[in-house]
């Protein structure tokens, strides 16, 4: 049997060349890229992931995943809990249209919860705080120059 090993990460290798983390959302290889969300989107994803993906997340290293929130639709639902059906059924819970319904109910009302905590708040305020940190700043550039131009004064 012939064992095929997935690539490495090709977003990982860019940014450990460049330093610079890749933007989520960036074409082919942003962490997002292969996140989907819309119903309808997501929907024909489960049908055939060509429809939205014009290459397969495995030839970059990526892996596809839903993001549940108030934009999903029970098909992603569904096909969540069908892939952990014998979880669900060790806890004589059996996966029906009518518990797609209420769990789908119960993930936009969770995902307000969290707009109304704000947390995607804090969470777009530390991204850019990091990002700002990456690189050299123009004081610390200066500070770098009056170091330098003071021993090279001394020679």
């Amino acid at each position: 049997m012939v064992q095929i090993r997935a690539p490495p990460r090709l977003r990982d290798a860019i940014e450990l060349a460049s330093g610079v983390p890749i933007q989520p959302h960036e074409p082919i290889i942003g962490e997002g890229v292969f996140s989907h969300e819309s119903g309808i989107h997501t929907a024909a994803i489960l049908v055939h992931p060509a429809i939205y993906q014009f290459i397969r997340e495995e030839t970059v290293g990526g892996t596809r995943r839903f993001v549940f929130g108030k934009h999903s639709g029970a098909a992603a639902v569904e096909a969540v809990l069908a892939q952990h059906a014998d979880l669900l059924a060790a806890h004589r819970v059996m996966v029906g249209e009518e518990l797609v319904a209420q769990v789908l109910e119960r993930i936009k009302e969770l995902r307000e919860q969290k707009i109304v905590a704000g947390q995607s708040t804090r969470a777009i305020r530390e991204f850019y705080q990091n990002y700002r940190q990456l690189g050299i700043s123009e004081a610390a550039v200066i500070e770098l120059a009056l170091e330098v131009g003071t021993s090279m004064q001394r020679i």
